[in-house]
């Protein structure tokens, strides 16, 4: 009858090459053999797709300049602010800002705060509005206006009162926003301005200086479409 011999190997060396199957435990692999290859590994040698978990950091080598994210993530933001005090009819500056648009097929989204004034004078109401436009080189400039035309012009803030005053005033922070959708790859300028509407019926102010209000900002944000 045969029989089988256990044998101790107690400390006898094992080449590598002789380790043809099975699988070593995770207890058997020292942290020290792989993180001392960390400098060699090219995740993205492949273009693999990973899930990162809601606790992800990057270290100050990571760069995201090839990444490609899904539709609706904000992928820059810039802002700009102005206490630039400008008075008059038509179209009145109340703050700019430039952003460089990354891709052609993405959105553009700008926010807008216009620190506006009225004053009625001898009149008994006027009328005044705002807008956001586009421009730059090659860009087709856009223009958004928050209300639609009607007797009184473009306006959407209006002021009356029951007789005439030179010390009848208003005025306070318009919100204005839009999605030009789509956008222009390179450099976009987003003007906010406020509109007076004539000089009988009202001249515009922005950014009146002698109010804490006195500010106007831009918003604006590049959006994957």
């Amino acid at each position: 009858m045969a029989t089988t011999k256990a044998t101790t190997l107690g400390h006898r060396t094992i080449p590598t090459s002789a380790i043809t199957s099975g699988t070593f435990a995770d207890a058997r692999i020292a942290v020290s053999n792989v993180t001392q290859h960390e400098g060699s590994i090219d995740a993205l040698a492949s273009n693999p797709t990973v899930t990162l978990g809601s606790n992800t950091t990057f270290g100050s080598g990571v760069s995201l300049a090839n990444a490609t994210f899904p539709a609706g993530h904000v992928i820059q933001v810039v802002t700009a602010n102005s206490n630039t005090e400008a008075s008059g009819t038509g179209d009145v500056t109340a703050v700019s800002k430039t952003i460089s648009m990354s891709s052609s097929s993405n959105k553009l989204y700008a926010f807008g705060m216009l620190s506006w004034e009225l004053t009625i004078d001898s009149r008994s109401q006027v009328f005044g509005g705002a807008k956001i436009v586009t421009s730059g080189s090659g860009v087709t400039a856009e223009t958004f206006k928050p209300t639609p035309a009607d007797n009184t012009g473009e306006t959407g803030i209006r002021l009356s009162t029951p007789t005439s005053s030179s010390s009848w005033k208003i005025g306070g922070l318009l919100p204005v926003n839009f999605m030009f959708s789509p956008a222009y790859a390179g450099n976009v300028t987003v003007t906010l301005y406020g509109m007076g509407y004539d000089t009988f019926y009202g001249a515009m102010k922005v950014n009146r200086n002698d109010t804490t209000h006195g500010h106007s900002n831009l918003i604006l944000m590049e959006v994957v479409a």
